[in-house]
């Protein structure tokens, strides 16, 4: 799926993205519940989730690109319009919210994670065609890929899959796991640092799989 125009389009890198990024980071409520920006139609979650997107993009496979939103005729929560190639990368969000596991216990959260993709695979191939879905956890616990990747072979039109969780807070800044769920038997995974001033640039990205 490609458009050649939207009706919005944000640089990650730029000033009024990496403050609302920050309100977000420093106020979770605010990312939850937190109205739109006026000159930009989307949820608070929906912007801090693309944004993080755009952080391997550039960083590791050096293309430039931009957030872009329409007044939701497509039914989307924003994409990206990955500049160096044309192409254009349209998203439906699922959440999992923190409270779903118990606090202070590690677990695998691998069927919490299928049981919210489920969700959006129910609405069959049509909702699925040329949108990449993008699972974000809030929960503690851990993911194993291979395993997820067994779950949803083959029970879902989307075109990738990508499971992105918070991992935790240090002196670094805020640190995120992002997996690309591309194949039964392939998937990338990336660890992406966002430092505490929430500055696009000074973010770090690292391949671990």
């Amino acid at each position: 799926m490609q458009k050649s125009s939207f009706c919005y389009t944000k640089s990650p890198d730029d000033n009024v993205i990496e403050k609302l990024i920050r309100e977000y980071e420093d106020n979770p409520t605010l990312l939850k519940t937190g109205p739109k920006p006026a000159d930009f139609p989307l949820l608070p979650r929906e912007i801090l989730v693309n944004w993080l997107l755009c952080v391997p993009l550039v960083h590791v496979a050096k293309h430039s690109c931009v957030m872009v939103a329409d007044d939701r005729e497509d039914g989307t929560d924003g994409g990206l319009l990955d500049q160096t190639t044309g192409l254009t990368h349209f998203f439906q969000h699922v959440y999992v919210p923190t409270h779903e596991t118990p606090r202070g216990v590690v677990q695998k959260i691998n069927g919490l994670v299928v049981s919210k993709f489920q969700l959006k695979a129910r609405k069959g191939i049509g909702y699925a065609e040329g949108i990449e879905l993008v699972i974000f956890s809030d929960a503690v616990g851990l993911v194993e890929p291979t395993e997820i990747n067994k779950l949803i072979e083959g029970v879902h039109g989307f075109k990738s899959v990508y499971v992105l969780a918070i991992e935790k807070k240090d002196k670094d800044g805020y640190h995120y796991w992002l997996t690309v769920l591309d194949s039964p038997r392939k998937y990338f995974t990336f660890r992406i640092i966002v430092p505490y001033d929430c500055s696009f640039r000074n973010c770090k990205v690292v391949q671990t799989y």
